[in-house]
């Protein structure tokens, strides 16, 4: 199935076109179901996005389900905390009366229990998801699929919603699992860079996604994804 790319001259062009599109797709969402759900990732690239869409006024915003595509595991102090990101970013304006749903939920350790009582907590959220909202390393992982990674295949492949992984570093990390995320109605990549761009280029030529696990969403065949660059 054929991706579809947004090119923009201005990162506050793409900003402003992703915001409003995430936008009118919450909205219609409500329309049709009451409620609506959106996963998000973290990173300095979605900032000027999310603050962009937490001023909408023509969302339901307490009708709107908001969670993460993963998270590191820190706590919400931290500032490698992508549930802190989205409190600073999205859940102001507008936006205070969404309902969050982080992944981490303050366990001493990432063991079975702490990933029960996560997956236990995402099944309050509408599903499938209206909205996902990914983004991109420059070594071609997404969410914490990272390349060549223990449990990588398990991640990809899982019925399980949610799952524990280490990232190429070694840091622990929390992730929902491809099959939840590729289900989604609505799927946006958000890259911005020179650098990024080639690396979008080369993940869009046949390979491994084992060596690139963005691949995983774009040579797929069951859902288009809207590539939002600048």
């Amino acid at each position: 199935m054929a991706n579809l790319e947004h090119n923009f001259s201005s990162c506050n062009d793409l900003a402003n076109s992703l915001a409003n599109e995430i936008g009118k797709k919450l909205q219609q969402a409500i329309a049709q179901n009451g409620k609506a759900s959106i996963a998000l990732s973290g990173g300095s690239t979605p900032k000027k996005m999310l603050n962009e869409l937490s001023k909408q006024k023509n969302i339901a915003w307490g009708k709107v389900d908001v969670t993460l595509v993963d998270e590191r595991f820190v706590d919400e102090n931290s500032n490698r905390s992508n549930a802190r990101m989205i409190k600073e970013n999205l859940l102001i304006n507008e936006a205070t009366e969404a309902s969050f749903f982080p992944l981490f939920l303050g366990a001493n350790s990432l063991n079975e229990q702490a990933i029960g009582q996560m997956s236990h907590q995402q099944k309050y959220i509408k599903k499938p998801f209206d909205v996902v909202v990914l983004g991109m390393g420059l070594d071609g992982h997404t969410a914490s699929f990272f390349p060549n990674v223990k449990n990588l295949h398990q991640a990809l492949n899982s019925t399980k919603l949610v799952m524990a992984i280490k990232a190429s570093d070694g840091e622990e990390r929390i992730t929902l699992t491809f099959p939840y995320l590729i289900s989604a109605k609505n799927i946006y990549l958000h890259i911005e860079g020179k650098e990024k761009q080639q690396v979008l280029e080369k993940a869009l030529k046949d390979g491994a996604i084992e060596d690139m696990p963005i691949r995983a969403f774009l040579l797929q065949n069951k859902a288009p994804i809207n590539i939002y660059k600048c």
